[in-house]
């Protein structure tokens, strides 16, 4: 069986950011979700998934994970 390689997505960079963050502050998913305001399940799925968030949980996780606005602009993909 062939290998398979995993494209990149256009979310990668969103990805990377809000994961990275939280790893750097040392946050569990139950904390971000206090933070937040959601279910700590809903938490995991939205910041492996980006593309399923809404702009107003962007801002949530983007003020909750202390995430500079330029370095978030930058992560937006553009279509």
């Amino acid at each position: 069986m062939p290998k398979v390689k995993r494209r990149p997505d256009k979310f990668d960079r969103m990805r990377v950011l809000l994961m990275g963050q939280r790893e750097l502050l040392g946050m569990s998913y139950e904390e971000l979700g206090t933070k937040v305001g959601s279910a700590t399940g809903t938490v995991h799925n939205r910041l492996h998934h980006p593309e399923n968030m809404t702009v107003g949980e962007l801002c949530r996780f983007a003020r909750a994970l202390e995430i500079p606005a330029d370095d978030f602009r930058a992560a937006i993909p553009m279509y």
